[in-house]
């Protein structure tokens, strides 16, 4: 496990609740967490974990595109490890997922990394979708949106096209440091062709749509939940998802900062779905709580299961056992 990125986005992270706490009146927002109504803890952590479950169908959907089909169990583990790395920039540290697949069911890597990225794009480009309405509706976040669309596309197109991807192959065998990479990325760039073919694309997105339809809905209990709030679904769905995307691009580790940014400045100043900045401010961490650190810490309990299990397996009583 990367350790190093791990620890620096929760440092981060510990950063980010510091200087909030700071912005907002700490005694209102301390007055908001404790108005919020516990009863809706449960709900909205649920729609996080079915949304967590809708991205493992799609993972798993992913490797039988490339005709892996490790055991479910093995495959279950090896993806909410992954969620341990949500706090790394643009969550590439997921890629992780590639050595611990590889170790555990002998998947190449260069063909979970590819799922990997695949998850990545379809995850922006179901987001992209489910706030698009909102940002035509409103005239605002055009360039963000807009930014991820050409990031999608920048990357589809060096993937589909056999030009494209030779031009930079190409490049790169000049380079003789980078030379070296030149297969494994071809290996990659193989796996990844069979992914972004209409077909698989399509379905990853709708069950991308779906999974983070769970966690707009969340976010709209989450307002429900606080003292002075107003929200309605759409419009609860389409700052959630702007958020989402705008931490994304920024490539901050876990959208850090910015994806909580959003949330506050688009509740509190332009939609009025909160009453006082503490709320807005409330609602933005505690749906970032029950999302992305909830993650995190199911990610590292999931981790903790693999390393016991590989430990189990590659036990001597293991081995006379197989024997």
């Amino acid at each position: 496990m990367s350790s190093s990125r791990v620890l620096f986005g929760l440092l981060f992270g510990a950063v980010l609740l510091v200087v909030l706490g700071l912005w907002a009146d700490g005694r209102a927002l301390l007055d908001s967490f404790r108005a919020f109504d516990l009863r809706f803890v449960v709900p909205v952590l649920g729609l996080t974990l079915l949304n967590y479950l809708i991205r493992f169908g799609k993972w798993h959907f992913y490797l039988s595109r490339l005709g892996h089909h490790p055991r479910p169990v093995d495959s279950a583990l090896v993806f909410l490890s992954g969620l341990s790395m949500a706090a790394t920039p643009g969550k590439l540290g997921e890629l992780v997922k590639a050595r611990l697949l590889a170790a555990r069911s002998g998947v190449p890597a260069a063909d979970t990394a590819s799922v990997v990225i695949a998850e990545r794009l379809t995850d922006v480009l179901a987001l992209v979708l489910i706030s698009a309405g909102g940002v035509v509706a409103s005239g605002r976040g055009v360039f963000v949106l807009v930014s991820a669309l050409l990031l999608i596309g920048a990357v589809v197109a060096v993937t589909a096209s056999d030009w494209l991807a030779g031009r930079i192959f190409e490049w790169l065998r000049r380079v003789p440091k980078l030379a070296v990479l030149v297969p494994k990325l071809e290996s990659f760039r193989s796996a990844s062709l069979k992914l972004v073919r209409p077909g698989p694309l399509l379905i990853a997105t709708v069950l991308s749509v779906l999974a983070w339809g769970c966690e707009c809905v969340g976010y709209h209990l989450v307002l429900v939940a606080l003292p002075d709030t107003f929200p309605s679904l759409p419009t609860a769905a389409f700052i959630y998802a702007f958020a989402t995307v705008f931490g994304a691009v920024t490539f901050l580790p876990g959208g850090l900062l910015a994806t909580e940014g959003s949330l506050i400045g688009l509740s509190g100043a332009i939609f009025g779905l909160a009453a006082t900045r503490e709320a807005a401010t409330a609602g933005a961490l505690l749906i970032r709580f029950a999302t992305l650190w909830f993650g995190v810490l199911v990610g590292f309990f999931a981790w903790a299961i693999f390393a016991r299990t590989a430990v189990a397996t590659s036990s001597p009583t293991a081995e006379r056992r197989r024997e």
